[in-house]
């Protein structure tokens, strides 16, 4: 398990060497397409500029996900409390902050940034820095989305223990009443 978190790391490291040189050349003076090769020639491809800067998004916030995740790992297995329930949530943790990173960055240049911003008028660190961000602590951002977007909406934990309260109400038997304890 612990192997196999820490290759994660080290490919996702890799991608972002690998593919940092697309997102400075799309965000030059002269932003133009970048050719790529991954692992030696193995796979080669083109990026343009603005696929450059969201492939560096993607990779950028899984990374994040991923100081996450091995950060919480190495707790849990120091302190010899590590669960096989919570296996997954060490894997899922580095996909889930890819989607939401995508969609801040898409918020950010569509609607924070003139409509006549071109790709080489975006940092790329900054770009990184937010993406990465957004990846590492990627349960505040959806906070702050949410927040922003819906406001006074319920979070999930009230919607629990608003479940929870009701079950307990319209409980017929006192043995159907729900464990309240977790």
């Amino acid at each position: 398990m612990l192997f196999l978190v820490l290759l994660i790391g080290l490919l996702l490291t890799y991608l972002l060497v690998a593919l940092w040189p697309a997102a400075l050349s799309a965000t030059g003076t002269n932003p133009s397409s970048y050719s790529v090769t991954l692992f030696g020639g193995a796979i080669q491809f083109s990026l343009g500029p603005d696929d450059a800067l969201l492939v560096i998004v993607i990779v950028v916030s899984a990374l994040g996900g991923w100081v996450h995740s091995a950060k919480a790992l190495a707790f849990y297995i120091g302190e010899r409390e590590l669960r096989t329930t919570w296996l997954w949530w060490y894997f899922i943790r580095v996909v889930v902050g890819s989607p939401l990173a995508v969609i801040f960055y898409f918020a950010i240049r569509g609607g924070v940034l003139s409509t006549g911003t071109t790709s080489s008028d975006i940092n790329p660190y900054g770009v990184a820095a937010i993406a990465g961000l957004v990846g590492l602590f990627s349960e505040a951002a959806l906070s702050k989305l949410r927040d922003a977007l819906a406001p006074g909406a319920s979070t999930p934990e009230e919607d629990h223990a608003a479940r929870q309260q009701q079950r307990t109400l319209f409980a017929a038997r006192p043995e159907d009443k729900p464990d309240t304890e977790q």
